[in-house]
């Protein structure tokens, strides 16, 4: 895969993000905060954000958009993208799909559009909670379902593995929603 000449590497966060009109961050959640600290001086305070990072916080327990609340703040900017996608799989053009959410919608249209091909089909949502809990157990479930394999399961325990750890995925999201909503 050969980048366009429009695309070029730097080291620093002040470069990369001049003049931005719209910013990806784009990171292992396990730096997500130290990333978002650096960045903060160069993100203008009503530049658009979306966080392609998935997982919960060792120690703190947030979730992403949580995180950048906290070190960005304008929650109304923030978006988030999850997908079961691999970025080679969209890069080759293969047809893939994402969901991007924010709690304000003009914020999920404005990515989706930016996001969106052909081939990449960009939903929206303003369950920006659903969607990062549901992106960071998708890996718990491609975990399990993996180990299923590994062991010389086949297809059926594969999907009965699958479908328990999604009613399990529903739960959680349900029951913290459900904790959220009580404090």
């Amino acid at each position: 895969m050969e980048l366009p000449d429009a695309i070029t590497a730097t080291h620093s966060y002040a470069q990369a993000l001049e003049g931005a009109e719209a910013v990806a961050i784009v990171t292992p959640s396990s730096v997500l905060r130290e990333v978002l600290r650096a960045v903060s001086a160069h993100v203008g305070a009503t530049t658009p954000v979306v966080l392609c990072s998935k997982g919960v916080e060792g120690g703190s327990g947030l979730l992403p958009a949580e995180i950048a609340t906290e070190e960005l703040g304008a929650l109304e900017r923030l978006a988030v993208l999850s997908g079961p996608n691999h970025a080679e799989e969209v890069i080759k053009g293969t047809p893939s799909a994402t969901v991007i959410a924010s709690a304000e919608k003009p914020t999920a249209l404005l990515f989706r559009d930016l996001f969106a091909t052909r081939s990449f089909r960009t939903y929206t949502s303003t369950d920006m909670t659903g969607v990062e809990l549901c992106a960071a157990f998708k890996n718990v479930i491609a975990i399990a379902v993996g180990m299923a394999y590994g062991v010389g399961f086949g297809d059926n325990i594969a999907a009965v593995v699958f479908i328990l750890m999604s009613i399990v995925d529903a739960c959680i999201s349900y029951r913290y929603r459900e904790h959220i909503a009580g404090d």
